[in-house]
């Protein structure tokens, strides 16, 4: 786990842009993506107009049209090396302390209260994470 996780999502999006499936999610929505991880540095994915930045670090504030992900750095280093798929890892959650070895969805103003689905946004950031995966 010595990889950088930063340098490892830029590889994985590079992917992503690389895909044509990729290229109609990625213009599909200008949205953010947060990957907060909760034992190291965080990564951020700025997808506007079809093209995908990252940043590292995650906003201070939560703005409930980001999509932001929380999850220990060993499972984004699984899920972004196609080790595991979103919906093995996804865990409900709504408060309280995240547990290692799950990928918990901050809520997003298209989920349902309380339901444990992704909405779709989580499940557009799921499709660009499958192509990734597809593309390493």
């Amino acid at each position: 786990m010595q990889n950088d996780i930063f340098e490892r999502a830029q590889k994985f999006f590079d992917g992503v842009k690389e895909s044509p499936e990729g290229v109609v999610e990625l213009n599909r929505y200008n949205r953010k993506i947060e990957f907060e991880v909760i034992d190291g540095d965080s990564v951020s994915v700025d997808v506007k107009d079809g093209k995908a930045s990252l940043s590292k670090g995650v906003s201070d504030v939560r703005n409930p049209s980001v999509v932001r992900f929380i999850a220990d750095k060993e499972l984004l280093m699984r899920l972004f090396n196609g080790k595991i798929r979103v919906t093995d890892a996804y865990a409900f959650w709504m408060e309280g302390k995240p547990e290692k070895g799950h990928l918990y969805l901050v809520d997003t103003p298209d989920r349902s209260v309380g339901g444990d689905d992704l909405g779709p946004l989580g499940r557009w950031a799921a499709r660009l994470i499958r192509i990734g995966q597809e593309m390493r």
